[in-house]
């Protein structure tokens, strides 16, 4: 994670995110739709990454979700960049892929060539999870912030006492 400076501020806020295709298909053992979204994805980022401040450090695939690590800046919100990685990417899978807004013709889902795919022309949930990351971990940080301003009072008596004995 890279710290960066903006307008008044320094730091830079780090997000894992989970988001899943819509009745949660497991779509992504398909692998052409896992490396096409995968690509989209990445390329939302690349178009969309600086007028929202953002950057996608990392994207992985299970079968039937999508994990991503974006960071950004204070003045960023999160679900601005989650829509805008969900509906570029839906847009293009759509149009690359038409059949997905019908039935599992094929059976990649292994449920039926009667299985509905994504009819309601929806590709991503509403939903995701998230969770933030930093450089130190949470505990690391919350002991540090406890015991904020005990290490300075323990220097400066250490350097007074110090000063005492060389004296």
């Amino acid at each position: 994670m890279e710290i960066v400076s903006y307008s008044s501020s320094k730091g830079a806020i780090s997000v894992g995110v989970n988001f899943n295709p819509m009745y949660r298909h497991k779509i992504f053992k398909y692998e052409r739709i896992k490396e096409f979204c995968a690509f989209k994805i990445r390329e939302a980022a690349e178009i969309y990454g600086k007028k929202y401040q953002f950057k996608l450090d990392e994207i992985g695939f299970d079968i039937d979700h999508t994990h991503v690590l974006v960071t950004f800046g204070p003045n960023t919100k999160l679900s601005d960049i989650i829509k805008n990685l969900k509906e570029h990417s839906a847009r293009a899978l759509f149009k690359t892929f038409p059949w997905l807004r019908g039935y599992d013709e094929t059976n990649i889902l292994g449920k039926g060539r009667k299985q509905k795919l994504f009819t309601k022309g929806r590709f991503w949930s509403g939903g995701y999870y998230f969770e933030s990351y930093g450089r130190k971990t949470f505990q690391s940080h919350k002991e540090y912030v406890a015991n904020q301003g005990k290490q300075h009072r323990m220097e400066r008596s250490q350097t007074r006492l110090n000063s005492f004995i060389a004296a």
